[in-house]
């Protein structure tokens, strides 16, 4: 309920992209910790699975922190020229 209230009151007053972004990696965070810790679920078998399942999600994320910001949108009209 709290993160709620967090995430709605991070939009009313932060830039939506960013606020969306965020709440999207703490979710898909909180659902994979919640796997494992609630329910047992296995990471890998051994520490070669285990550091390459770990490795992996590593990279998603610093893949999508990496992806270029969309371009703004210009008039479309050219410069005027003197």
């Amino acid at each position: 309920m709290v993160s709620f209230y967090a995430s709605a009151r991070s939009l009313q007053i932060g830039l939506a992209v960013e606020v969306i972004a965020i709440t999207s990696v703490a979710a898909n965070l909180a659902a994979i910790l919640g796997g494992i810790l609630v329910f047992g679920e296995p990471v890998g078998s051994g520490a070669v699975g285990i550091s390459a399942r770990l490795l992996a999600f590593c990279l998603v994320i610093a893949g999508a922190a990496l992806m270029p910001a969309p371009l703004r949108v210009t008039s479309g009209l050219p410069p005027n020229k003197p």
